[in-house]
Formats: structure tokens, sequence, C-alpha cells
């Protein structure tokens, strides 16, 4: 029976891929230092996650569809299995109602339970959000969706989850209403330093930090360039209407753009995305009224927030991309053909099965006649 339960709740955005891919990666040596990291469909646990949130993955109404609780009730049971220690993670739990996390917080029965968040300060976060929106399909280009997100009475808010996950202090209040504030725990990734992330990770699981390390085979999902982000925002501006969530996802979110975001900058031949000085400004002011929620919290952060938030990004205007670099193209075709058959969904497999069936039966109809 489980004894301990680490809950990597979030945030969007701050090193959760990485971490993820390496559990995934080394759930046996985890395993034999005491850690049951549960088996998931990809790194992190993101189905059960949606499923305990009853949310929908994908479009609404072309082909996006909630993920069954039976996802959620599996990760409960592999965790329950657990002869130690357990650890579940996906940014996607910081997405969940204060029921739901009361919810979590009694699957797991009297085991002793420590929720971890991860952080960085919002305006280092604002164009990397936008880029895994853009993967979602979202039609606006960057000025327009920060207009939405900081003037939302003037302006569309094209994503509205966006506020859902990064008013951090008032998610990690709901957090430390249900589970107490001396059992959540942030830490602070640190950009100059990168494993300090990982090192404090492997201290709150009491392992050792050389457990808890990138290598050259972690999955990156860096930022996208200025010049692939437009790229990206001009396929979802001639996406065909007709086609679905599972076509998109196969080909462009999960194809093309993974492959991407997956391998290294591309030389010195991309520029980085930036970000208009207001909206960093607006971005500083949430900032610390967020600091200041989760220092009245009373809970451990590691790493020292005031000086992340300090940090500067790349702010001014972007200028119209009209080309791109032709490796940017070679990748992204290359993404959009191998891995995407890998990763093709089983209903759009079955819908081109049926199809090549109906027309195999009309040539032999053909031939008969």
């Amino acid at each position: 029976m489980v004894k301990k339960v680490f809950i990597h709740a979030g945030f969007h955005k701050t090193g959760t891929t990485g971490i993820q891919t390496i559990c995934k990666e080394s759930r046996i040596v985890l395993r034999n230092a005491g850690i049951t990291y549960p088996y998931a469909r990809g790194e992190g646990h993101h189905r059960p996650a949606l499923a305990l949130h009853e949310r929908i993955w994908g479009w609404k109404d072309k082909g996006g569809k909630k993920t069954p609780i039976s996802e959620w009730n599996h990760l409960v049971t592999q965790v329950k299995k657990a002869k130690d220690s357990a650890l579940i993670s996906s940014e996607f739990f910081s997405e969940l109602t204060i029921e739901e996390i009361d919810t979590m917080k009694n699957a797991f029965g009297k085991a002793e339970k420590t929720v971890i968040f991860t952080w960085r300060p919002l305006h280092k976060l604002l164009s990397s959000s936008y880029q895994q929106y853009l993967k979602y399909g979202i039609k606006a280009d960057y000025e327009q969706w920060l207009l939405g997100i900081f003037k939302e009475s003037e302006n569309k808010n094209h994503t509205p989850s966006f506020w859902e996950r990064h008013r951090h202090g008032e998610v990690l209040s709901k957090w430390v209403e249900v589970f107490g504030a001396e059992n959540v725990k942030v830490i602070v990734a640190d950009e100059k330093n990168p494993n300090f992330l990982y090192d404090s990770f492997a201290n709150v699981l009491g392992i050792e930090q050389t457990l808890i390390r990138a290598d050259e085979n972690t999955r990156k999902n860096r930022s996208l360039t200025s010049e692939e982000t437009a790229l990206l925002l001009e396929v979802n501006k001639r996406f065909p209407k007709e086609r679905e969530w599972a076509d998109y996802e196969m080909f462009v979110r999960e194809g093309a753009f993974f492959r991407l975001t997956n391998n290294d900058y591309p030389g010195d031949i991309g520029t980085k995305l930036r970000t208009p000085a207001w909206a960093v400004d607006a971005a500083q002011v949430e900032n610390q009224k967020s600091i200041t929620q989760i220092r009245g919290l009373g809970i451990q952060v590691l790493g020292d927030m005031e000086r992340a938030s300090s940090e500067a990004i790349p702010v001014g205007d972007n200028q119209p991309v009209t080309s791109i670099p032709l490796s940017v193209a070679a990748e992204a075709i290359l993404g959009s053909s191998s891995r995407s058959v890998k990763r093709m969904a089983g209903s759009v497999l079955l819908k081109e099965l049926r199809r090549r069936a109906r027309f195999k039966v009309l040539r032999i109809k053909r031939k008969i006649i």
C-alpha cells in the first residue's frame, strides 16, 4: 500500500515536460529508489487529469471528446499499488476546481501527500503560452491574443483558460485549502541554473539529485522562433474548416510542430518572439499580485521569486514574416509524415480503411459491369 504520494500539479510552461520525460525514461531507476511513476499515454499523466476535470480535449464541435473517467481511476489504482511512494505529474492538474482537488485528496486515502508546483514569472510565460494555444488551432496573432488576455472588456479573449492556469496565487490557494500549507511546495525555475529545478525536485522527492537529470535525449518542447510562430499561425488560418481535430492533432500539433519544438533552434536563422512593452508591464502587475498572495499562504518556496521576476525577455514589436528558412520547412514536412502516421488516431485509421474498402468494391463492380 502506498505510503507517500507526490502530486506535481503545474504550472504550464515551467519545465514540466522535461521533468515528465525524465521520469518516464527513468521509471525503473525511480522505482528502485522507492518512487513509482505510473504508466500513462505520453510523458505526463495528462489524460487522467483531463478526465478528473471533465474537460474536452480538442475542438468541441469538431471531434473533441471528454476523456473517460476510467483513465483517472486507472491512475489511482496504480498509485495505490505502489510499495512505497508514487509520483503523478500533469500541468493540467492546476486547472482543477476545489471540489476536484478534494476528490484527488480522498482518492489516495491515508497516504502522506505532497503537492509540488514549478513556477516561472508571468511575463516569461506569455510567448510560450501563446504558442501552446496556437498548437490548439487559434487564429489570433500574438498582439491580438495579448489584448484579449489583458484587456478582456475591450477585446475578445481567445483563450479563457489562460487565467485559470496563470493566476498563480489563486490556483495555489485552492490546493492549500485542501491539502494544507505545510504540504504544498513551489520550486522557482532558474533559467541561469537549469539544474536547480531538477535538484530541488529530487530533494522534495527525497532521492539522489543524479536521478532527475536532463540529457540530450530529454524532450525539449522549446519555444518556437518568430518565423516558426508565423508559419503555424498561417497553417491555422488555412486549415480546412471541414477537417476535424484528429486531423489537426495528427498532422500539425503532433506532427510538424512536435518535430520542430523537439529539435534545437535552427542555428542563427531564427529570431525570438518579442512581447510588447505594455504587455510586459501588465504581466508584472499581475505577477506581483500572485507573489504577494503566495507569500501570504505560508507555503515553502524553493528559489527566488523576486529575482526571477526581474529577469528580462525580448521586448518590442515583431516584424512581419514573409519567408521561412528551408531547414524549417524541411523539418516540418518530415514531422507531418513519419511521426503523424505513428500517432494516427484509431478512428482516423478506421475511416481511411473504410474509404479504401469502398473504393476497392467500386473498382470490382466496374470490372464486373
